[in-house]
C-alpha cells in the first residue's frame, strides 16, 4: 500500500504541475508548447493508472467503493483532456469540471 499512496502522491503533484502549465496557456497569445504539456499529463495519467490498479484490484476480488470509483471517472477524463490537447487549445475543459 504504501507504494500505491507514493503513486498517487506523485500522480497528484504532476497534476497540479500540468494544471498550472495549463493555466499559464491559456492567458498567453501565442501558440503553446504542447509537448511538455502532454509528456506531464501522459505521466500523471499512468501514475494514476498505477495507483487505481493497487487500490481496486485486491486478493479477494475488485474494490468497487465510491471514492475509488470517482477517482478512476477523474483519470478517464484527465487521459481524454491528455489526447484531446494534441488537437484543440484547452478553454473547453471547463466542460469536464
Amino acid at each position: 500500500m504504501v507504494l500505491a499512496h507514493f503513486f498517487g502522491a506523485m500522480a497528484a503533484v504532476l497534476y497540479l504541475l500540468t494544471s498550472t502549465q495549463a493555466w499559464q496557456q491559456m492567458r498567453t497569445l501565442h501558440l503553446p508548447r504542447r509537448l511538455p504539456f502532454f509528456v506531464l499529463s501522459l505521466l500523471a495519467v499512468l501514475l494514476h493508472a498505477a495507483f487505481l490498479w493497487q487500490q481496486l484490484v485486491r486478493s479477494e476480488g475488485i474494490y468497487l467503493g465510491f471514492f475509488p470509483m470517482a477517482s478512476l471517472v477523474a483519470g478517464t477524463g484527465a487521459l481524454l483532456i491528455t489526447f484531446a490537447s494534441l488537437y484543440r487549445r484547452l478553454e473547453w475543459v471547463s466542460a469536464l469540471v
